[in-house]
C-alpha cells in the first residue's frame, strides 16, 4: 500500500528548509505522494499571513525548486476550517485517510514541531493511528528569520531562503 504524506506547517512564509524536508520526505520507500499544507487556522494562535498568499507562495517554491507533481499543495485546511477555529492535525489526517482509502497516511513532522508535539491536540492519536516521519533538521533558516528580515527590508536574505520570485511578495506580507 502507497503511503499519503502530510507535510502540515504555517508555510509562514515557505522557505528551503520546508522544500528540503519535503524531499526528504519523498525519498522515503513507498511515498506516492507528499501534500504541503499551510494552516488555515492554527491550533497554537500564531498570526500568519493570508492562507491563499502562503498557498501561492509554497506552490511557487515547489515549483522554484523542481519538485515532482507527486508533491502537492492542500488546501484540506480550509475545507476543514469553520468560523476561524483551530484545525488540528489529528482531524485532517483522519479527513485525508477518508479521501484516500488506498493509502496510508503519513504525518510529516518538521523538526520545529518535533519538540513540540506532545502539545498537538490528540498527539496520542496520531501515533496509535498513523504513522510519523520526523524530517532531521535540514537548514537553519526559520520563517522568523524570514519575517524579521522583510521588516529589516533585507530582500537578498529572503530571496537566498525562498525565491527570487517571492522576493518582493514576502517584503510586502511581513514588512
Amino acid at each position: 500500500m502507497k503511503r499519503l504524506v502530510y507535510f502540515g506547517s504555517a508555510f509562514n512564509p515557505p522557505h528551503v528548509g520546508h522544500i528540503r524536508c519535503m524531499q526528504w520526505l519523498l525519498a522515503r520507500s513507498d511515498v506516492a505522494l507528499v501534500l504541503a499544507g499551510p494552516s488555515k487556522a492554527h491550533a497554537f494562535a500564531k498570526h500568519m499571513a493570508n492562507f491563499e498568499a502562503r498557498c501561492t507562495m509554497t506552490q511557487d517554491l515547489l515549483v522554484h525548486f523542481g519538485l515532482p507533481s507527486n508533491v502537492q499543495v492542500s488546501r484540506i485546511e480550509q475545507d476543514l476550517a469553520k468560523d476561524d477555529k483551530p484545525v488540528y492535525t489529528y482531524d485532517v489526517l483522519v479527513a485525508l485517510q477518508a479521501l484516500y482509502p488506498g493509502h496510508r497516511i503519513v504525518f510529516g513532522l518538521g523538526p520545529d514541531n518535533v519538540e513540540q508535539f506532545s502539545r498537538f491536540y490528540r498527539y496520542q492519536d496520531i501515533l496509535d493511528q498513523f504513522e510519523l516521519e520526523e524530517c532531521p533538521t535540514m537548514g537553519t533558516v526559520r520563517s522568523t528569520d524570514i519575517r524579521n528580515a522583510a521588516q529589516e527590508d533585507n530582500g537578498a536574505f529572503i530571496e537566498q531562503y525562498t525565491a527570487p520570485s517571492l522576493t518582493e511578495r514576502v517584503l510586502q506580507l511581513y514588512k
